[in-house]
């Protein structure tokens, strides 16, 4: 397991190893749109794989505080807020938006891939699309 703090924009910088696409692509049916994007966050933890290791563990808590897993309670690398979430928009302009500490924000689009449990976090701004899981509850991923 990873112990740095790392977002999104981090996992783009990385490369190899971390699951990513190289386009972004939402439209259509496939993509969480309205309410069911706030539902299908809320209370969950947004998974992003890197080989056999978790590169990125956000929780999205109640208040809409954003939760970096580490290593849960290990008091090495114990979890730790590290911004809030959103999500609203309506249809297409739907998006969830991580607003970091440090003072980054980035807001994406979320579209379930196939009937599969991942799904893709394409930048609003642009960019290559993040692979994700989204684990049902608050605790790290599998």
């Amino acid at each position: 397991m990873r112990t740095l703090t790392l977002t999104f924009l981090g996992a783009l910088l990385l490369g190899p190893g971390v699951a990513l696409a190289q386009t972004c692509d939402c439209s259509g049916a496939d993509q969480i749109k309205g309410q069911s994007l706030m539902t299908a966050l809320l209370g969950n933890t947004v998974c992003v794989p890197n080989g056999g290791d978790w590169f990125w563990q956000e929780q999205h808590r109640s208040s809409l505080q954003l939760w970096d897993y580490k290593k849960g309670s290990n008091p090495a690398d114990p979890s730790e807020q590290v911004g809030t979430w959103s999500a609203g928009g309506t249809g297409a302009n739907t998006l969830v938006t991580h607003s970091y500490s440090g003072g980054s924000t980035f807001s994406y689009k979320v579209c379930r891939v196939g009937s599969s449990s991942s799904y893709g976090f394409c930048p609003a701004a642009g960019g290559a699309t993040i692979m994700a899981t989204i684990k049902p509850g608050i605790s790290g991923c599998p």
